[in-house]
């Protein structure tokens, strides 16, 4: 899995840069996750139960810290994420209750797909029926999730992963800037579609690598 992956990196990486544009130039309690298959939570059906808790973040940016913290920390619990994205949550809110019952379900949605042998990992970013600038600036808010994520755990994670991911922790700081003002046309949409394919990737080959780098020496590697 881990070979593959870095040949998919490796490939996705000049034709995102070409197409959006991203420097290369880099810059200076515990709870057990039911792994069993769970309903795929909807973009919109997040958002919605977001704003209405009044929630800082949007569903993209709270799928991103969801993801970070599943990749630096081997055991997440609510008390890790709950805050970040809810803030303090009083009880008997219901708005707030149906925000935290969704989120926890994309959480679990998370884990299973990034332990899925089959790289079944996806974004939760907003269908193509939304404008392209619309999912353009969303991606940018899910990487900047997932960069903050990766930021609680200091120095220590970066320092853990293989070059090809920190040259993609890099990237990813330049795609969390992404102009959101394109236009919706043939061009631009490939153009999406490739960065979108890159940071999926990208993100499989960060959780892969930490979650390797947690073993004890000698054990079994995948490939």
């Amino acid at each position: 899995m881990v070979n593959g992956l870095r040949a998919h990196l490796a490939m996705q990486r000049e034709q995102a840069r070409r197409l959006a544009g991203v420097s290369r130039q880099p810059q200076k309690s515990m709870t057990v996750v039911d792994t069993r298959q769970s309903p795929q939570l909807e973009y919109e059906q997040l958002e919605a139960a977001l704003v209405q808790a009044g929630a800082a973040v949007n569903a993209g940016e709270a799928h991103g810290i969801l993801c970070g913290l599943c990749s630096v920390r081997p055991v997440v619990n609510t008390g890790d994420w709950e805050p970040l994205i809810l803030g303090d949550v009083p009880p008997g809110d219901a708005a707030l209750a149906d925000a935290r019952r969704l989120l926890e379900q994309l959480w679990r949605q998370g884990m299973q797909q990034l332990e899925s042998a089959d790289c079944a990992f996806k974004l939760m970013l907003p269908p193509d029926t939304r404008r392209l600038s619309q999912r353009t600036e969303l991606l940018g808010s899910w990487c900047a999730g997932f960069l903050y994520a990766l930021g609680l755990a200091g120095d220590d994670s970066y320092g853990r992963l293989s070059s090809e991911a920190r040259e993609f922790v890099r990237d990813l700081t330049e795609i969390s800037r992404i102009d959101a003002g394109v236009e919706g046309d043939e061009q631009e949409e490939a153009a999406y579609t490739e960065v979108l394919e890159y940071v999926r990737v990208g993100v499989l080959m960060v959780y892969e690598d930490l979650r390797q780098s947690r073993q004890p020496p000698g054990a079994d590697r995948l490939h």
